[in-house]
C-alpha cells in the first residue's frame, strides 16, 4: 500500500466511493419469506473496488487495507451493523512473509469493537482439487491442507442469524461451532457463500 492510499483512507474518500460506484451489478438472491421458507428477490450490488493483484497473493496487504477501511468506518458509523469481509482466494499468501502478516491483520480486524459486535471475516477457497468442506468446526477436518488451515484460522465463528441464512441458501453442513469458511468450493457453492456472507443474517434480511 502506498502513501496516497493511506492518505485517501484518512480523508473523506469513503463517501465519494459510496456516491460513485464503479458499476452496479444485478443478481437474484434468496431471502426469508418470514414463514420458514424463502423467495427469490432481485437485488443490486454496487461495486466500489476492483482486484488489481497480478501473480503473487498479497493477502496480508489486502487485509491491512481492509483494516484501515473498517477503522475509518467505525469512527463514523459505529452504530451500524458490523462490517463483513468475504475473502475469496485460490492460493496461499505470497511472498512467504505475507502469511504472518495475513494472520496479524485478520486478527486485528476481528478484535475491533463496534456497538453491534465485532467485524466478521468469512473465507472461501476456490480452485482446489480436494473434497469440498463446508463450515468446519476444527482444523482436524481439513486433512492437513495448509491453505485451508490458514483460512480456517482467520475465519469468524458463524453467528446464529447467519446459520439460519446458510440453511435458507441450502448450505446445510453448518454446525454449532462452525467457522465461516469453505474449502475447495465449487462455483455453485461460491455463489451461495457470497450470498450467505452478504445476507446480514436472516433476521435482518427478513425485517
Amino acid at each position: 500500500m502506498n502513501g496516497s492510499q493511506i492518505q485517501d483512507i484518512r480523508s473523506e474518500y469513503l463517501s465519494q466511493y459510496a456516491d460513485h460506484p464503479i458499476e452496479v451489478k444485478k443478481f437474484t438472491k434468496k431471502v426469508s419469506n418470514g414463514a420458514g421458507g424463502s423467495v427469490n428477490m432481485q437485488v443490486e450490488m454496487p461495486i466500489f473496488l476492483e482486484p488489481i493483484a497480478n501473480g503473487s497473493t498479497p493477502m496480508g496487504g489486502a487485509f491491512e487495507f481492509a483494516l484501515k477501511l473498517i477503522q475509518g468506518w467505525i469512527q463514523k458509523k459505529n452504530d451500524n451493523p458490523v462490517p463483513v469481509i468475504i475473502n475469496v482466494s485460490d492460493g496461499l499468501p505470497e511472498p512467504p512473509d505475507e502469511i504472518e502478516k495475513t494472520i496479524l491483520m485478520a486478527n486485528r480486524i476481528m478484535n475491533l469493537q463496534t456497538l453491534d459486535g465485532y467485524p466478521l471475516i468469512f473465507n472461501v477457497h476456490v480452485a482446489g482439487s480436494g473434497k469440498e468442506i463446508q463450515f468446519p468446526e476444527n482444523p482436524g477436518e481439513l486433512r492437513g491442507d495448509k491453505m485451508a488451515e490458514l483460512l480456517f484460522a482467520i475465519s469468524s465463528k458463524v453467528p446464529d442469524s447467519y446459520k439460519r441464512a446458510a440453511k435458507d441458501l441450502d448450505l446445510r453442513n453448518i454446525k454449532d461451532n462452525s467457522k465461516g469458511f469453505i474449502s475447495n468450493a465449487s462455483p455453485e457453492t461460491l455463489i451461495k457463500f457470497i450470498n450467505f456472507g452478504s445476507s446480514g443474517g436472516v433476521d435482518r434480511t427478513s425485517a
